[in-house]
């Protein structure tokens, strides 16, 4: 399930991507004035601080996903050694 979801994150994110860089180039091509153009680069600044935002985010959400998962992983191996250790025992 988690992986399920960071993938459909990391998908969201990189359609994200594409239309700002359509967007973008779309802007940027159809810019008949300066001020047009001063216009498109105002969405790239824009667009490029909503997706940066995101990606710290997502990677904020990343890292502590996998250190809870780290903890949980170990936290289970450690019962395991236990247990064997008492069935020794």
């Amino acid at each position: 399930m988690a992986w399920t979801l960071k993938l459909a994150i990391f998908l969201a994110l990189a359609v994200l991507f594409i239309f700002i860089i359509s967007a973008t180039l779309d802007a940027v091509a159809n810019a008949a004035t300066n001020e047009d153009l001063q216009n498109a680069f105002k969405l790239i600044g824009v667009n490029t601080f909503i997706a940066g935002i995101l990606g710290i985010v997502i990677t904020i959400w990343w890292f502590v996903d996998l250190f809870i998962t780290s903890s949980a992983v170990r936290k289970q191996n450690l019962e395991k050694i236990l247990k064997a250790v008492d069935e020794q025992a």
